[in-house]
Formats: structure tokens, C-alpha cells, sequence
């Protein structure tokens, strides 16, 4: 794995934890910070504005398999903090090759903030070195009193990420899923919609260079929001949303001519942007079709047999020598009974664009042009 996809994997994985971790923290008192002054703080309600007063709990989260040095460095990090912190914690995805309260991991540790003195002034190492041991006066011994007193509060967690998910599905389905009753999958979609909001959020924060805070109400705002969004009798979408954080896929999608929804779009016109925009349609409507496909077979079938329909019907009206744009244009543009979502032309768009799919039954595949003319 290169540094850079290794890099990238740590914070998705740091990702998965915050979320755990928020829904098994939830509570009114209770708020999470991302990338604070730790990867993720736990902390109370009332020191939101001024948090190094209260205490909390931090937690450093580590994808790859922790060193010697790796682990000075947490400690480090928690040596730097100056808060008074009620609990540490180490969740890892790889169990550690070393006990970290022996004597000759802690002598480890003092070591490589001795070594601090030659490091760049911005790291960590030199930090810990120019506060604790710099001066003369400062005892090793009161040094290794601090670590050891950060070591008595330290909990480890060794959580792989496919463990995580798993969780986060389990307490997600239980606690805010109940009023589900028919469609099962529909609770998987929720909670999959939950963590798109979640990562939106982040992402939203790290753009304008913040942490990203969730207080208790920010929690339940999403919650709420995509319990309406999606349930037994209602599957819908906040579209720009939706659109902005599926672009990427609908783009990668579009390159990828081997995929015959894109050859035949292409055969309508070769507009990148129309191309991607009734791609975006589609993988709309693949969600919705998904909530819905294990349940509700019946429903599904008559959504699609009337696209189907409704091709053959502008198929046999248009004239012979018609293009393919005349026939995508002239067959999109008539309804289909969507009675479970809202009746937008999104969702049509993309059970038409579906139906050109490659694997779709010949009994009711869509074909705007004839390929290798």
C-alpha cells in the first residue's frame, strides 16, 4: 500500500471510529469533536466554548500497526494537551507487539524526547524535550510520574475497520430504526444515509479549516432528518445534497465506456456534463431501487414495465429514421407512478437510464441507438 493511499485509508478509518463513537456517546451533556486536540474528544456539553477547563475523555485512533516511536508520539501529544483529561484512549486497528506500562517501554519513551532536542522545532519530540526536560532543574523522575500518570488513565481498543461498521450498524438499526417494520433494507440505507451526513459535515469543516463539532442536537437533527428521508413509506432525498457527494462516482462512471448505460448516453450526446447529470439520475434512483427490490419485488416490476412501456410506445410513434436523442427525449419525458418517492423526473430519468443496463433482462432493456453502426 503507498503512503499516500495508507494516509488516506487512516483517516477513513479515523472516520469510522468518530462516528462509533458519537452514537454510542449520545447523550444531552454529551459532544464530540473531530481532529480537536485530539483525533476525536468526548467531552461535556458545558466546556464547548472553552474546552482545555473541562475534562473528557481523548482518543487517538491508529489504522496501521504502532511502533515504539508511533506510541511515544500519542503520548507525547497527550503530554503537550495541558487539560485535565478524565480518560485516554488508543483505539487500533492492529493489537501492539508491546506492553505499554513496563519499565523498559517507558524508559523507551523518555528516550525518544531526549532524542527531541535535534528534531525540527514543530515536532512533537522537540515540543515534549523543550517543556519537561530542557532545563537542568526538571527530574526524569517527575517526567516518568507524568507518563506513568497518563498510562494509569489509558484504555486500549483493538477494532478492525470491517468490526466497526458492524457496530455502528447494529446501534444504528436498533435505536433508530424501529419505526421500520417492512422494509429491512430500508434501515441499512438509513444508516448508510446517517454516515454520508456525518462525513458531509466533516468535510464541510476541514474546508473551512475547523474542527468538526456534533453536539447532542446536531445528532438528532440528522436523526431526524433522515428518518424522514427514508422509512416504510417514504424514500426521498435532499437532491443537492445527494448530487454534490455522488458527483465523484457519476464522473468516474462517465470515463468508463465499457459500461453500456455510459455508450448508450453517449449515443444521445457526447456533452460530458449530460452524460454525468443522467448518470446522477440513475445511481438515484439505484438507491431508491434498492430500498425497496427485497420488499416490494411487485412494485419495483410495475415501475419498470411501465418505462419499458412507455419506450415502446415513443418507439413505435416516432418516425423510422428518428435519432436517439429524439427517442430519449420524447420517452423520458412521460411518467411513471412513483408513489413511494417524491414524483420527481430524477427518479424516472434514472429508471430509464437503468433500463439500458447491461445486465438488464432483453424483455425490457432500453436501447436509445444501435451500437457499432
Amino acid at each position: 500500500m503507498s503512503a499516500g493511499i495508507a494516509a488516506q485509508y487512516g483517516f477513513l478509518y479515523q472516520r469510522y471510529v468518530f462516528i462509533k463513537l458519537a452514537l454510542e456517546n449520545a447523550g444531552m451533556n454529551k459532544f464530540l469533536t473531530y481532529e480537536g486536540l485530539d483525533d476525536v474528544n468526548i467531552s461535556e456539553e458545558h466546556g464547548i466554548s472553552s474546552i482545555k477547563e473541562f475534562g473528557g475523555i481523548y482518543a487517538q485512533v491508529k489504522s496501521g500497526t504502532i511502533s515504539r516511536d508511533c506510541w511515544a508520539k500519542v503520548i507525547g501529544n497527550w503530554l503537550l494537551s495541558d487539560t485535565n483529561i478524565s480518560e485516554y484512549r488508543l483505539i487500533i486497528e492492529n493489537a501492539l507487539s508491546f506492553d505499554i506500562k513496563t519499565d523498559e517501554v517507558v524508559n523507551d519513551i523518555c528516550d525518544y524526547f531526549h532524542r527531541g532536542a535535534g528534531k525540527t522545532v514543530t515536532s512533537i519530540a522537540n515540543k515534549v524535550y523543550k517543556k519537561f526536560l530542557a532545563d537542568d532543574d526538571k527530574s526524569i523522575e517527575v517526567f516518568k510520574a507524568r507518563i506513568s500518570g497518563i498510562l494509569d488513565k489509558v484504555t486500549i481498543e483493538v477494532l478492525p475497520l470491517d468490526v466497526i461498521k458492524i457496530h455502528i450498524e447494529e446501534i444504528f438499526k436498533t435505536v433508530y430504526c424501529s419505526d421500520i417494520k417492512i422494509y429491512k433494507i430500508a434501515k441499512v440505507c438509513r444508516c448508510k444515509r446517517f454516515i454520508e451526513y456525518v462525513n458531509a459535515g466533516i468535510d464541510g469543516a476541514i474546508e473551512r479549516k475547523k474542527s468538526y463539532i456534533l453536539r447532542f442536537v446536531d445528532l438528532m437533527n440528522i436523526i431526524n432528518k433522515v428518518s424522514s428521508e427514508i422509512s416504510d413509506g417514504k424514500y426521498s432525498v435532499d437532491i443537492s445534497v445527494t448530487k454534490k457527494r455522488k458527483k465523484p462516482e457519476a464522473e468516474r462512471l462517465m470515463k468508463n465506456v465499457t459500461i453500456r448505460e455510459v455508450r448508450q448516453l453517449r449515443m444521445v450526446s457526447s456533452n460530458s456534463d449530460f452524460i454525468v447529470h443522467e448518470l446522477l439520475n440513475e445511481l438515484l434512483y439505484r438507491d431508491f431501487r434498492n430500498v425497496c427490490s427485497q420488499s416490494e419485488e411487485t412494485l419495483i416490476s410495475n415501475i419498470e414495465e411501465t418505462a419499458y412501456s412507455n419506450f415502446e410506445d415513443t418507439l413505435f410513434s416516432l418516425a423510422e429514421d428518428s435519432t436517439p436523442k429524439q427517442l430519449f427525449e420524447c420517452t423520458v419525458g412521460k411518467a411513471i407512478p412513483l408513489s413511494i418517492v417524491d414524483n420527481s423526473s430524477i427518479y424516472q430519468h434514472g429508471c430509464y437510464v437503468f433500463l439500458t443496463g447491461e445486465n438488464i433482462d432483453e424483455s425490457k432493456q432500453i436501447t436509445w441507438g444501435k451500437e457499432h453502426e
